[in-house]
């Protein structure tokens, strides 16, 4: 792993810094930046960029940023810190467009007056797990033989293994654990996006 770089540490900053300042920001401010669904009439479209700076506390921020402190300096430090930042942002929104597709297919179930409906489309959405499984992509493309070891297994596993498992469990949470806060088609659209994107970058550059 590589030290700290500054994209990264840009982000760790701001990320921990509005989860502190969260409390002084207040429900309404929290609710105006964390992404609502395109038919709800909280949405607001910085939102598709917002929400990924905010957590709900800090069990969801340390995860996140744990991932990111150790995959965002390899990325950044093999792409530069303007390809990171657009690669982060790109994947983050992505992930929030096909979360909000998956909840529009949910909402259509029900009708408009239904409260299924109005939890469905009004339910927030924020943290960055989505472009972390976008880091999680783009690792495990640019190095797949990088050996990790994941708690509590004690055997390194290789990073394109791991991520593909990780893909599939995804997958398999978001259509039989959907009742959970966790939203899995996030961390899908995360994975997608990286993936697409990174096999973009790789046949544009002759890498």
């Amino acid at each position: 792993m590589f030290p700290l770089t500054p994209i990264v540490r840009n982000l760790l900053f701001i990320n921990i810094g509005l989860l502190i300042l969260k409390p002084m920001l207040g429900l309404h401010a929290v609710d105006f930046l964390s992404f609502h669904n395109f038919v709800s009439p909280l949405f607001f479209p910085h939102q598709v960029v917002t929400y990924m700076f905010l957590h709900a506390d800090w069990g969801h921020l340390f995860s996140n940023m744990l991932a990111l402190y150790f995959f965002g300096p390899t990325l950044e430090y093999t792409w530069g810190g303007k390809k990171f930042l657009q690669y982060y942002i790109f994947t983050g929104i992505g992930a929030c467009i096909l979360y909000a597709g998956v909840n529009y297919y949910e909402m259509s179930r029900f009708t408009d007056n239904s409260d299924e409906y109005f939890l469905i489309a009004n339910t927030p959405m924020l943290g960055a797990s989505g472009a972390v499984f976008g880091l999680l992509a783009a690792f495990a493309m640019l190095f797949p033989n990088a050996e990790m070891v994941l708690f509590p297994i004690p055997v390194p596993i290789k990073a394109k293994y791991l991520v593909s498992f990780y893909a599939l469990y995804e997958v398999y949470a978001g259509i039989y654990q959907n009742q959970s806060n966790i939203a899995h088609f996030a961390h899908v659209g995360g994975l997608v996006i990286g993936f697409l994107l990174v096999k973009y970058w790789i046949k544009k550059t002759k890498w």
